[in-house]
């Protein structure tokens, strides 16, 4: 890390000359992100985050300066200090207390669990009632004046990866369903601001407190719904209770309504995650699916395509 150490001590130099670098460490979790946690030690309070981005996608810095704008305190991101895209990509944001939900899950009670996805649901509903625009599309330009369009745009460029590789006929399958079953997503919806990867490992929280919202690198404008099956996917599918899910969508539901046959759509949406699963195999391989194997996943993937068919056939 020497070298990639010395270009950031060099960044925070140039953002701020008085500070002095205590430590520069790397968050645990995550398989790409280059992030570099950074305390000082003339401003033992200050602990600032650097993060490298990729060449001219700036989307999670417009997301966090969006949210910032309003200064609603229920919309707890980072803030962004610096950002600079001329050479090195990156932007220097504020850090935010707390730990990914992830780490503390297994120690926290029924009832803290319930707590905090009710702050969650509050945060979701409150991002999908009050960001809302007349087109889909991203941050950067909304260019698509239906969401069937879009998602059809996006779904096209996730296959197109897949060709040559092991997963082509996986994701053939996958993709022959969601066209057979487009009719499903045409009609009219609001385009809302979507943070898009919600998972354990982006929601921090402290005290059985939700404090922060991270990683919004992939953000859209589109169809609620598919947030939310994302959610569902990440949060709620295998439990064995449905509290956790019926908590909240009791409070996402009181900013947005759900339309009619969401559940079908729900279903619909979820095979299309299994697209992100496959590109993840391709991109992480090994590392992805830890204690399975990449034809375990696989296979994984196969069934729940069965499933859902079936389901829809009955």
């Amino acid at each position: 890390m020497n070298e990639k150490t010395d270009i950031v001590k060099q960044i925070i130099l140039d953002y701020d000359q008085s500070l002095e670098i205590k430590t520069i460490s790397r968050p645990k979790d995550g398989y790409s992100n280059s992030v570099y946690f950074i305390t000082f030690t003339n401003d033992l309070h200050l602990e600032l985050v650097l993060k490298f981005i990729k060449a001219n996608d700036n989307t999670e810095v417009m997301f966090y300066q969006l949210l910032h704008e309003n200064n609603v305190e229920n919309f707890l991101v980072p803030k962004i200090l610096k950002f600079d895209s001329t050479i090195r990509n990156y932007y220097i944001s504020s850090k935010l207390s707390g730990f990914p939900l992830s780490h503390s899950w297994d120690s926290m009670t029924h009832e803290q669990r319930l707590k905090i996805y009710r702050e969650l649901g509050r945060f979701v509903g409150q991002l999908h009632s009050k960001y809302t625009y007349e087109k889909c599309g991203y941050l950067k330009n909304q260019e698509f004046y239906c969401w069937k369009e879009m998602f059809c745009t996006i779904i096209e460029k996730q296959i197109e990866k897949f060709k040559g590789t092991i997963f082509e006929e996986l994701g053939m399958k996958i993709y022959k369903y969601l066209f057979e079953n487009i009719h499903l997503i045409d009609y009219e919806i609001v385009p809302r601001l979507l943070h898009i990867d919600l998972h354990c490992g982006n929601i921090l929280i402290l005290n059985d407190t939700v404090t922060g919202i991270l990683d919004a690198e992939d953000a859209v404008i589109g169809h609620n719904e598919y947030e939310l099956m994302r959610i569902e996917k990440g949060h709620f599918e295998g439990n064995e209770t449905d509290d956790y899910r019926k908590e909240f969508l009791s409070i996402y539901t009181t900013y947005v309504k759900l339309d009619d046959d969401y559940d079908k759509r729900r279903r619909f949406y979820s095979l299309s995650r299994e697209l992100v699963a496959i590109q993840c195999l391709i991109d992480f391989g090994e590392q992805y699916v830890q204690n399975s194997s990449i034809e375990q996943e696989m296979k994984i993937i196969e069934e729940k395509i069965q499933h859902i068919v079936h389901f829809d056939k009955k």
